[in-house]
């Protein structure tokens, strides 16, 4: 409803199911022709990385060293459009994670892609926000999915670092 109100700040949530890094990092370029606006705030918040480090058959699904690219090269892409970049880290599943047949997401592993993932960001002067530990059993669906109260709890953290960080 563009041009009904005035608005200094639009939201647009971008979701892929079952994406990793190599697949957000085909589309940034298109999302973000899409979505960014002119004479606005354009933030990025990027979840990413926890289907990157989830084993298929006993496989990782990403290797580190292509998810590391990936993630440089999403931010450089998201940097050179104008927009401001906050990265969310991987959040641990809980130990009764149900998940398809042959799927298994290892806290140890989803540590090492985490621990990547936060110096990428400080190497490049990213916003990093750790989400290691927000959430409780409670606030699970499933073990790996967050409930309304664990998305509350997400959103409530992601605003806080925002707003303390404002550019």
């Amino acid at each position: 409803m563009r041009g009904s109100i005035s608005c200094s700040n639009y939201v647009h949530i971008v979701g892929f199911p079952d994406a990793v890094s190599n697949d957000i990092s085909l589309r940034i370029r298109g999302i973000l022709e899409t979505f960014r606006f002119d004479g606005v705030n354009n933030e990025v918040i990027l979840s990413i990385g926890i289907n990157s480090c989830r084993s298929v058959n006993k496989n990782i699904k990403e290797d580190i060293d292509v998810f590391s690219k990936n993630i440089i090269d999403i931010i450089s892409q998201v940097k050179i459009s104008g927009c401001n970049i906050t990265v969310l880290g991987i959040m641990e599943v809980s130990d009764d994670c149900q998940c398809k047949p042959g799927v298994v997401f290892d806290n140890d592993i989803i540590d090492l892609y985490d621990e990547t993932l936060c110096d990428i960001c400080l190497n490049n002067s990213v916003g990093y926000v750790r989400m290691r530990d927000l959430l409780e059993y409670d606030d699970y669906i499933d073990g790996l999915h967050p409930n309304h109260q664990g998305h509350l709890k997400i959103f409530k953290k992601i605003k806080k670092e925002i707003l303390a960080n404002e550019r």
